[in-house]
């Protein structure tokens, strides 16, 4: 994986840094269109990914929280911080 995140169609993100492939204690979900992760540190499993550093621009978030359905009634996700474990 390179450097650069990519955007559906290949396009480069700006305001993200990639990382680092990653994962967090919980369970995955197969919710049809999109996968939905439970975060739990008592799941027998991880939810693996890629890990990247954001920027606080505000639009930023507001663009990430959009695209993720977090600004819908009800919200599709809710943006938490927890512990991540990279593979590194």
């Amino acid at each position: 994986m390179g450097n650069t995140p990519k955007a559906a169609g290949g396009s480069a993100v700006a305001g993200f840094e990639w990382e680092a492939e990653a994962r967090v204690a919980g369970r995955l979900y197969d919710l049809g269109a999109y996968p939905g992760a439970v975060l739990d540190p008592e799941a027998p499993g991880w939810v693996h990914g890629d890990l990247a550093r954001v920027g606080e621009d505000p639009g930023l978030w507001a663009l990430l929280d959009h695209y993720e359905g977090a600004d819908l009634l009800p919200p599709l996700f809710r943006r938490v911080e927890t512990r991540v474990i990279r593979e590194d």
